[in-house]
């Protein structure tokens, strides 16, 4: 099983950690191998980071617990027009960019469709494949049978959730179309840039023209994090982008994105983060929140966004000076001593109206949460 789906508490983690028999960090940091990259880190890393998971949940309890969602979503209408989807939808995947952004605008929306139709061709060429696979199967062995591995998009479940429609978002899951193998590979640039684009249509309509600083918008260049351990080795961490804010002539940042290709997990046929997946984030998390020159918003929260094709999930980071002290040295099966905390949401799909709401009120939280933090400092 996933360490995402089963690292739930100090026991489960101690239980696991002793009989896998895991180390602590200061234990491999002494290996020779050690992986100063976290985008190499692996299961062992996340019980060297002691990391407990908590189950997804529809939203976050960071942004939950400090009110920070919209009671009632009143966006501006380039956002609003984002939520509700192209009009033409089904025929996304039978245009090109010169041919949408002339068709939708402001060209800010253009973009995001413009970002979303490789998929839909994509995963329109699989339909086509398969079915195609189908009807020869079914007239070489002329009995009436189920073939190939596509299955209606409608009817695919992740997670928690339950297949009562493309658009519908139920509190503890949701239902997101998902196909597990294109016809042609995507590259995972077009993930980030998918999300990069929805990202920042909704930040940089949030605000209002008036507005003063903080200022919150979408960084696209990646950034280099080093994490100075208390031995003399260290690791580093690069990001795919992510969100910033701008107050008092300083730049501070509010969220790490990660994008991935495709899903590399499977548990019960349903996707899941990966162990290394994982691990990278906490990686770029520990490393982020160690950084002197990383300049995070927040000192004990930390907020990433994961994002795999036209799928994105939300996850909080929490790390208390407390855990940065000790993690590295303490025993391994000490259940007493400090965890890293993680809360993540479930997925949604940009593919999906319920969906794109659901990310939509995320992320105005998220600039909330932001400007609360950064006004309070």
């Amino acid at each position: 099983m996933a360490y995402y789906d089963t690292i739930r508490n100090p026991s489960t983690f101690v239980k696991r950690a002793s009989s896998e028999r895991m180390k602590n960090f200061h234990f491999l940091h002494q290996l020779k191998d050690w992986k100063t990259a976290v985008s190499s880190w692996d299961r062992e890393h996340l019980f060297a980071c002691r990391l407990i998971c908590s189950a997804p949940q529809r939203r976050l309890p960071l942004f939950v617990e400090g009110n920070f969602y919209p009671v009632h979503l009143r966006v501006h209408e380039c956002i609003r027009r984002l939520i509700m989807g192209p009009p033409n939808h089904a025929t996304l995947a039978d245009k090109w960019e010169p041919q949408i952004l002339k068709q939708y605008e402001p060209d800010t929306l253009g973009y995001v469709w413009a970002a979303l139709a490789p998929f839909l061709r994509a995963e329109a060429a699989n339909d086509q494949s398969s079915t195609a696979a189908s009807r020869r199967s079914t007239r070489e062995r002329a009995i009436p049978e189920r073939f190939g591995d596509f299955e209606s998009s409608t009817d695919y479940q992740i997670g928690s959730s339950s297949p009562t429609g493309r658009d519908s978002v139920a509190s503890g899951g949701s239902s997101i179309g998902y196909t597990e193998k294109m016809s042609a590979p995507l590259l995972e640039d077009l993930t980030i840039r998918l999300a990069s684009c929805f990202i920042r249509c909704v930040l940089n309509y949030a605000e209002p023209l008036n507005t003063t600083p903080p200022f919150i918008h979408f960084r696209d260049e990646r950034r280099a994090y080093s994490y100075a351990a208390q031995t003399t080795r260290f690791f580093e961490a690069i990001d795919d982008g992510g969100v910033q804010l701008f107050t008092n002539g300083q730049m501070f940042q509010v969220a790490i994105l990660e994008g991935k290709r495709t899903f590399q997990t499977f548990v019960d046929e349903k996707p899941t983060v990966s162990d290394q997946v994982l691990a990278q984030m906490v990686g770029e998390t520990l490393a982020l929140g160690s950084d002197p020159a990383g300049f995070s918003l927040s000192q004990s929260d930390f907020i990433t966004i994961f994002t795999v094709a036209h799928y994105v999930k939300f996850f909080h980071f929490h790390i208390t000076n407390d855990f940065m002290e000790k993690f590295e040295t303490c025993s391994i099966v000490d259940k007493e001593a400090c965890f890293l905390e993680a809360d993540s949401t479930d997925w949604f799909d940009i593919n999906s109206k319920g969906h794109r709401e659901e990310i939509v009120s995320h992320l105005l939280a998220l600039v909330t949460w932001a400007v609360d933090v950064a006004r309070s400092n």
